[in-house]
């Protein structure tokens, strides 16, 4: 039994949300060859064929519908637990402001003596 890793829980998620093997491959930037091995990998590992085909089209079986919404909210939390924080934007002293003071108001408004 193979081992399931994080590029294949990716990979899964690809070839779910999208029915295609060519797809799946342009969406993570790998060659449809290296992705059709992938889905044979999972295969293995989860004892499913997961996509079928009908006709010209893939198909998920019973059980990748199944797993559908889970492995995508794996995917998901994985990626927002392996995103760096984003700093909250800096003020630099031309755009801060006071908040007990109103702004001041420019010259031009300013009535002429």
């Amino acid at each position: 039994m193979d081992s399931l890793d994080m590029n294949m829980l990716v990979a899964l998620d690809a070839l779910l949300e999208t029915s295609s093997v060519t797809r799946a491959a342009e969406r993570l930037h790998t060659s449809p060859p290296a992705m059709s091995r992938t889905l044979a990998r999972l295969r293995r590992t989860l004892g499913d064929p997961l996509l079928v085909r009908a006709g010209r089209d893939l198909v998920p079986t019973p059980r990748a519908l199944e797993l559908r919404g889970e492995v995508a909210a794996l995917v998901l939390q994985a990626r927002t637990l392996l995103t760096p924080p984003v700093p909250p934007p800096t003020q630099g002293p031309s755009t801060a402001r006071s908040p007990s003071r109103p702004a001041t108001p420019s010259w031009s408004t300013w009535p002429a003596r």
